[in-house]
């Protein structure tokens, strides 16, 4: 296989990996452990958010990130997937435009929420990590 079929796998793989994580029932614990180590050092999360006056957006680092979103997962049984990932690699830089759909019961047929993510990703020589993820929810 050779390196970039390889690499969109990888990457593709992360994302799943990303979303299998903060997925599941209020009282399943989540490995944030993994969590971070899918992300580099210093990387950035930045959801978007469409209101009447204008886009509203705030930068989190993972640690902000996983605070914020534990809150909500104690008291909410949450399920995200991704899909309809596009994904471009150049050398060590990559970015994938993905979908995703939010469930509050994994066998529901009614999103929560649905939108779009960018996700950057760089490799360190042996693995990639993500870089900075932007979010929009395309549902409100």
């Amino acid at each position: 296989m050779d390196f970039y079929m390889t690499a969109e796998k990888e990457i593709a793989d992360l994302i799943d990996s990303f979303y299998k994580i903060i997925s599941g029932s209020k009282d399943q614990p989540r490995d944030w452990e993994l969590f971070r180590a899918l992300f580099v050092q210093d990387a950035r999360l930045l959801p978007l958010k469409a209101l009447p006056e204008g886009i509203v957006s705030r930068s989190f680092t993972v640690e902000e990130y996983i605070n914020r979103l534990q809150s909500f997962l104690r008291v909410n049984d949450f399920y995200e997937f991704g899909e309809n990932y596009r994904i471009e690699i150049v050398n060590h830089l990559a970015h994938a435009c993905t979908e995703y759909r939010a469930k509050n019961n994994l066998n529901g047929n009614t999103p929560l929420k649905q939108g779009v993510n960018l996700i950057h990703f760089i490799n360190d020589g042996k693995r990639w990590l993500i870089s900075f993820m932007q979010w929009e929810d395309t549902t409100q």
